[in-house]
């Protein structure tokens, strides 16, 4: 058992993370932890396998107290997944990534090579065992990092946002996992997560806010009953914006579905599909068969491109959409110039992008998909200001970005400023990160996986900076695997598969077709879903891909009256 004692931690910095935090989680027991951006999860992730030391109270495991344990017994005993998969990877390939922990072990060989056979074949990994982990994809380093703790076969097992940058079948994988985990292997799973969703998978919630534990119950409890700023589960948002009053609320979509057909079906057609205005000119970006082939420290090469010829439009929300590994962030890469083509060309406006690349990268901003790649400097604000400094702004024009940009993304500049951005929680980070590019006000801004990791409040955030972006003429390339999030932001979609063009269109055409969804692997929005379980139960709605065609073909209005 794991158990918590008037938990408190202090970072060095002086800002208190943890306050009086008791709780405990058994073998086998599976247990979800929500919470705002910044409210203490991550740390009270690394106190529990002894990364960080309590400042007081402390933290036993199976009887081994913080208090008299440097670290070296609990880590053993409590296995741990980063939010950012590069901080735990460290062999020269994949195979060799999982055999890391289990050579420092001590494990026998033979059951050694059939732990890892299992774990390359479970997370879909033997096609890469011999890759480097760096030249994987996020999503492709992220299940290399859950294999090789759950390799170590740990007794219990932190998880900290593991689902983030997976794609749709790299999710429903690791999700399934983990209740297998709790009851074949009686490991105890404490899963971080911002997804309200894969919470309700848990057998218990925990809720963090402001460092304090302010909810502890089952997921029905925790998600309709408490006040916290994560979002709730779909369906019961759904439920209360129609104001169904019911005995239960829903927290599935099929819940909501059973409780939707007990209200007459709507007579009208619903939505119809939007209609986007005919776009003049070029496009902003033209890939002409662009291949781009990493061979540097490899076997055999691997082609991330491949005579791949699209187009981007100007002015604009396009979502870049794909499975793990299908060239996405190698071609997101290429619009700013921090790749280059193996073969073929790239135009910008018309014309072929030039060796020089300051001109193009003043019009272009791109946000990693791990934002401490980019961040540097000793505090936010100079992180920030770097940018608009090369572009020769003065003091106070640099400081009034810097300002702009954080409120941009929800951060208050009095309370960031002078903070240092290794001090930030993850989802902090990828904000600052946004700021320092937003800051340089780029025409294009290219995202990847900008959402990830990020609580409710902040996602609606970065959604509506991104609508403004685009009604000031600018152009977003918006690197997801959160169709919920596409459906609603973009206006043109480009699907890769394998570093070729899969598919190409709007959201209605792409997504509002099950079938064709299908076909190019990509997972529907959960309108979409709830539409096909309504279908199952009789009745007949329209394409709906956005909450509000959702609760316009329902008749918001009249069930309200």
């Amino acid at each position: 058992m794991i158990r918590t004692h008037s938990l408190c931690y202090r970072h060095p910095s002086g800002n208190v993370a943890l306050h009086d935090v008791e709780f405990r989680l058994d073998r086998g027991e599976y247990v979800a932890l929500i919470g705002a951006n910044g409210s203490g999860k991550t740390t009270l992730a690394r106190c529990l396998n002894g990364l960080l030391s309590p400042t007081s109270g402390s933290v036993e495991v199976d009887g081994i107290s913080s208090a008299t344990d440097t670290g070296a017994q609990r880590i053993r005993l409590v296995g741990m997944v980063f939010q950012n998969p590069d901080d735990q990877l460290v062999a020269p390939t994949a195979e060799s990534e999982i055999a890391f922990g289990l050579e420092n072990y001590g494990v026998a060989p033979v059951p050694m090579r059939e732990r890892i056979e299992d774990m390359l074949q479970r997370f879909d990994l033997l096609a890469y065992r011999t890759h480097p982990p760096h030249l994987l994809s996020g999503g492709q380093r992220q299940r290399l990092a859950i294999a090789s703790s759950i390799a170590l076969r740990p007794r219990y097992l932190v998880l900290d946002e593991p689902t983030s940058l997976l794609d749709a079948a790299g999710r429903r994988r690791v999700l399934d996992l983990l209740p297998v985990l709790c009851s074949e292997h009686d490991i105890g799973v404490l899963h971080v997560t911002q997804s309200a969703e894969e919470a309700c998978l848990a057998d218990h919630v925990l809720c963090l806010h402001a460092g304090r534990l302010v909810a502890d119950g089952t997921p029905r409890q925790v998600l309709s009953g408490h006040d916290h700023r994560t979002h709730l589960p779909f369906a019961l948002r759904i439920s209360r914006q129609l104001n169904l009053s019911e005995d239960t609320t829903p927290l599935t979509l099929t819940e909501l579905a059973d409780q939707l057909i007990r209200r007459p079906q709507p007579t009208s057609t619903g939505p119809a599909q939007p209609s986007l205005a005919k776009r003049q000119g070029p496009p902003l970006f033209a890939t002409d068969r662009v291949w781009h082939t990493y061979t540097r420290g490899l076997k055999e090469p691997i082609h991330a491109l491949r005579d791949l010829s699209v187009s981007v439009n100007g002015g604009v929300i396009v979502g870049l959409l794909g499975g793990s590994g299908s060239g996405k962030t190698t071609f997101a890469q290429h619009l700013n110039g921090l790749l280059r083509p193996t073969q073929g060309r790239i135009t910008h406006h018309g014309r072929e992008v030039p060796k020089r690349l300051s001109h193009l990268r003043r019009k272009v901003g791109l946000v990693f998909q791990f934002p401490e790649a980019q961040l540097f400097e000793e505090t936010v604000a100079a992180d920030i200001a770097f940018g608009p400094r090369q572009l020769g702004l003065s003091d106070s024009e640099t400081e009034q970005r810097v300002r702009w940009s954080l409120s941009e993304v929800g951060l208050l500049p009095e309370s960031f400023m002078a903070r240092s951005p290794f001090t930030l929680s993850g989802g902090e980070r990828r904000r600052a990160a946004i700021a320092g590019v937003i800051a340089m006000q780029t025409d294009t801004l290219v995202l990847d996986e900008p959402t990830a990791g990020l609580d409710g409040e902040s996602r609606d955030i970065l959604m509506d900076l991104f609508r403004r972006h685009r009604e000031r003429g600018g152009t977003v390339v918006l690197i997801s695997h959160d169709m919920d999030l596409v459906a609603e932001l973009a206006d043109d979609l480009i699907v890769l598969c394998e570093g070729e063009l899969a598919g190409n269109g709007t959201p209605h055409d792409l997504l509002g077709d099950p079938e064709q969804a299908s076909r190019l692997g990509l997972e529907l929005p959960r309108t979409m879903v709830l539409r096909a379980l309504l279908h199952e139960r009789g009745w007949r709605l329209p394409a709906i891909l956005t909450e509000s065609e959702l609760l316009q073909s329902l008749h918001i209005g009249e069930i309200h009256s």
